[in-house]
């Protein structure tokens, strides 16, 4: 069996003068941009994932495998699929949505996974990453 193949889908965070913009770098299906709107107000950032951090924390695995620097209150389940909701929605609006959907309907159809690649200018305040 010959190893999966990957296309990739490069999306950006970068500042703009209106604020914040995601870009799509890389696509087989063209690029495109969209404003970003953090989900929260930048000042509770902190807060709010550290109280992300704590609910990870209470999962059975986390717990065993990581040793977390906070002991925040953790966060509610339904709070946590809405803040993800929120956030896959800022960095995926619209138009960028549109082609990420479109890139993975192509590689179903060619049987090829999509590596997804996040990452975000130094005045967005961001690291790189990759989700594979």
């Amino acid at each position: 069996m010959s190893p999966m193949q990957y296309e990739d889908f490069e999306v950006e965070v970068r500042s703009s003068k209106e604020g914040y913009e995601v870009r799509v770098l890389t696509s087989l299906r063209g690029r495109a941009a969209a404003p970003f709107v953090l989900p929260c107000p930048a000042e509770r950032l902190d807060e709010i994932l550290s109280a992300l951090e704590g609910r990870v924390c209470t999962s059975s695995r986390a717990a065993r495998d990581i040793e977390w620097e906070t002991k925040a209150e953790p966060m509610d389940l339904p709070e946590v699929d809405k803040l993800g909701r929120k956030l896959f929605q800022a960095l995926f609006p619209t138009p960028v949505e549109k082609r990420l959907h479109s890139n993975c309907q192509n590689c179903l159809i060619c049987i090829e996974g999509l590596r997804l690649d996040v990452s975000a200018d130094d005045d967005a305040g961001c690291a790189r990453s990759e989700l594979p």
